[in-house]
């Protein structure tokens, strides 16, 4: 990760105005709702953190890290700054994986516009409504852990200690928010159209693209089944039971459907 954290340091350094104006635009986006909150069920911290409600609906992550340094006390003001931060960091991450896969061909300023959007983007930026930090800390885990597996995108071995730091990045991802599955497969692509869109020379070929594209899938599909045994495991230790109990709370239900069913919801939300 140091060089991750020399390139992110370095470019604020030597990009001092992007950053004030991407802080500035987050004020924007968020300022109101950090200072004019309101109450609703996902404040109800004491249940749902402190009690077996989200271990109940599958997620494990939340609870342990809210258990062991209380993240998740109810401070609405202090949850949408550190989200804001979260965001922040997150959108240049992303936006060095870009750069890095464009082997640093792609411009400051493209860079730029990328992280500003992303850190205020109107989607994401609902999101604020629920100051609960694992909607959002998973972006910056995803960016992390594609940034240890960036070897792959250039065809080059990744030592064990690296896979399994992003293997291990990637299940807390899943596992606090369920969705995050997709964006890590959309930085992927992203990743790969930005490295094929400079490659000028036509190097990448078919073979180069789809090698690493079923590696990151095949890793992704085993988080998920990890995280699944998991969370069984801690079902089962905290509820007794190795059913989860509350699978409303739940945005990915594959085993409560059929595969028919989810093709057809799949089909109906991209129309």
């Amino acid at each position: 990760l140091k060089s991750l954290l020399n390139k992110f340091s370095d470019y604020c350094k030597n990009n001092i105005w992007q950053c004030i104006l991407v802080v500035i635009a987050e004020t924007m986006a968020f300022g109101f709702h950090a200072t004019h909150y309101s109450y609703h069920i996902d404040m109800l911290v004491e249940e749902y953190y402190n009690g077996t409600v989200l271990i109940g609906a599958g997620r494990f992550s939340a609870p342990l890290i809210n258990y062991l340094t209380n993240w998740m006390q109810f401070a609405p003001f202090w949850h949408t700054f550190l989200m804001a931060v979260i965001l922040f960091a997150s959108g240049l991450v992303f936006g060095l994986l870009l750069k890095e896969a464009s082997c640093n061909q792609m411009p400051d300023n493209a860079v730029f516009v990328f992280w500003i959007v992303f850190s205020t983007f109107p989607v994401i930026a609902h999101q604020m409504t629920y100051p609960i930090l694992s909607v959002v800390f998973p972006y910056l885990l995803i960016g992390v852990s594609l940034w240890l597996l960036m070897p792959w995108f250039n065809n080059a071995k990744v030592n064990i200690l690296r896979i399994l730091s992003a293997l291990f990045l990637i299940v807390i991802s899943v596992d606090m928010y369920e969705s995050h599955a997709s964006v890590l497969l959309t930085v992927y692509f992203a990743v790969i159209f930005i490295k094929y869109y400079y490659d000028k020379g036509n190097k990448t070929k078919f073979k180069n693209i789809f090698i690493p594209s079923i590696k990151l899938v095949l890793m992704l599909a085993f988080a998920i089944v990890l995280d699944w045994l998991i969370s069984k495991v801690v079902c089962r230790i905290f509820c007794g039971t190795f059913d989860f109990w509350y699978t409303t709370n739940t945005s990915i239900a594959w085993t409560e459907s059929s595969i028919i069913n989810g093709i057809k919801w799949l089909l109906r939300e991209l129309i």
